[in-house]
């Protein structure tokens, strides 16, 4: 004979079992999912341990790790940059610079947000007319703007709140939640000469800070001796496609002349388009970090599938492709 449990005391149990089972995300660290939203004067996305700020809506970015405000640092995207490398530092100089495009244009930034998978996503496309410089000073082409001659560019930003694998290129990365990522798409650029010149990218260590290249890999640690919080990586190749073929471009970071400032170097001009993966993150828990102690968060594992040779006509669209 099985005896019969009172209705207060069953209304009880039932009581505390829901409580438990409402309780136990809480005990078991559960984070918030991250969030998205675009303010007067900037695009914010965040996370509980960090959050990225786009001021003035380009890619000026600020990220404040583990909300604390006295551990901030910027980074800013300058320009991508088309030189000719006639030091052979591989690394451009004023004297060797032939084309711009400055990415500071705000209002010329076409911008979208999403969520994928629990990563919240900010895509920004640029399209521009190339400022051009003459290969003599006194040619009566230098800081031409030619708006037949374009530039097209696209930056992808991820921002996750645990740690999750994603694609790059033909391997995988795995994103930490204090950082994001993101993808370069160089989808047009008219070259002033493909055959001779390579391109840059440009970026700042922000006004109060400076960058310090790692003597081994590809990384950098943002801010100076006493004040750095924050970490610049990169894969060390780049996918692109020239002559309706697909190559891989090898990456090298580079300071250069004026200070704060570096660029990445894609070791091979002429291209239809390219596709790179560099990584901008804080110390979690907003403690200063230093080139030794980067996250080596690059993945060896090779990601599904391999790419098609290509005709030039909608190359960017294939390389956009490989990402979802």
């Amino acid at each position: 004979m099985v005896a019969k449990v009172p209705r207060t005391v069953a209304a009880l149990v039932a009581l505390a079992f829901l409580a438990s089972a409402l309780a136990a995300p809480a005990l078991a660290g559960a984070t918030t999912a991250p969030k998205a939203r675009e303010e007067k004067d900037k695009i914010v996305l965040e996370n509980d341990q960090i959050t990225v700020w786009f001021q003035g809506k380009k890619p000026m970015i600020k990220i404040l790790p583990a909300n604390k405000t006295e551990a901030a640092f910027d980074v800013k995207l300058g320009e991508l940059v088309e030189f000719e490398d006639l030091d052979k530092n591989g690394a451009p100089s004023a004297n060797e610079v032939r084309a711009t495009l400055n990415l500071h244009q705000a209002k010329a930034w076409q911008i979208t947000t999403t969520e994928e998978d629990g990563v919240v996503v900010l895509t920004m496309t640029l399209e521009a007319p190339l400022k051009y410089k003459g290969a003599v000073p006194e040619t009566p082409l230098d800081d031409l703007v030619n708006k037949d001659r374009v530039g097209n560019v696209t930056l992808v930003f991820r921002l996750g709140s645990t740690t999750v694998t994603l694609p790059a290129g033909n391997t995988t990365l795995t994103l930490l939640p204090t950082e994001t990522k993101f993808d370069l798409y160089v989808n047009k650029w008219t070259w002033a000469d493909g055959a001779k010149n390579l391109l840059a990218l440009t970026f700042d260590a922000g006004e109060k800070g400076n960058a310090t290249l790692a003597e081994t890999g590809p990384r950098a640690a943002l801010g100076t001796a006493n004040t750095t919080r924050g970490y610049f990586t990169w894969l060390e190749t780049a996918e692109a496609v020239k002559d309706g073929a697909n190559i891989t471009v090898p990456v090298t970071g580079h300071a250069l002349d004026e200070p704060g400032r570096y660029a990445l170097v894609y070791g091979v001009g002429g291209f239809t388009s390219l596709l790179h993966d560099p990584t901008i993150g804080a110390s979690p828990t907003g403690e200063p970090v230093t080139e030794t102690t980067v996250p080596e968060n690059l993945s060896t594992v090779p990601a599904a599938g391999t790419l098609l040779a290509v005709a030039a006509v909608g190359a960017a669209a294939v390389l956009v492709a490989r990402r979802k």
